[in-house]
């Protein structure tokens, strides 16, 4: 039997995998929330993980949270190499790591970088999204939270759209309100939203856009 987390898991890799069918062009999306402690970086893990199960696609989970990488630490791998040291060093392959699905890879965060919002907006980084492009069938970005900095502004307006988490009695209805702003304001198109009811670890996809652009 499918339980209500998988069952709910699946929803939003479908919501993916028609949403790619259709623009084929658009792979890759930021998955963001308002503050820390939404939950995003373990629904994004999961998430990619069941695209990478039930589909033939190869799909990239990268770290784009510079500020407080977590996905190193949900998947037990290392922090460096990653996003901050390939943009420093050149090689954007040594950083991405295999994990146990053959068709799942990691990009870590990397070191420490002293301004991620000028790194995520310069030429280097936008290449490497382009070679990242080229490489994968569907990349996933994990980012800092809305509205503790710019950084996920930065990093998605180099991508085709974003996916907003929000935690159950945690965030209010204000706080996600503006973060849709800021995002429209940026011109990152919202996709989907989720809502992580965290007590029963049950993501909801209560808001999807996938099929309503244009």
């Amino acid at each position: 039997m499918v339980s209500p987390v998988e069952r709910e898991l699946q929803n939003l890799a479908t919501q993916f995998l028609l949403h790619i069918a259709e623009r084929p062009e658009q792979k890759a999306f930021l998955v963001t929330c308002p503050r820390a402690g939404e939950g995003t970086t373990t629904i994004l893990s999961r998430v990619g993980l069941a695209l990478a199960e039930i589909s033939r696609l190869s799909v990239l989970l990268a770290d784009g949270n510079l500020r407080s990488p977590e996905m190193h630490a949900v998947w037990g791998v290392p922090l460096s190499p990653g996003i901050s040291d390939a943009l420093v060093e050149g090689n954007l392959e040594a950083a991405i790591q295999r994990t146990r699905c053959p068709s799942l890879s990691l990009l870590p965060a990397g070191n420490p970088c002293a301004n991620p919002m000028e790194l995520f907006l310069s030429q280097g980084f936008k290449d490497a999204v382009v070679r990242l492009r080229q490489k994968f069938d569907l990349i996933l970005f994990d980012s800092a939270p809305l509205l503790v900095c710019k950084d996920a502004l930065a990093l998605g307006s180099g991508l085709d759209g974003a996916v907003l988490v929000v935690r159950s009695r945690f965030t209010v209805r204000r706080s996600t309100q503006r973060c849709l702003e800021m995002l429209s304001d940026r011109g990152i198109p919202v996709h989907a939203a989720v809502l992580n009811r965290k007590r029963r670890q049950v993501p909801k996809l209560f808001m999807t856009l996938f099929n309503l652009q244009e």
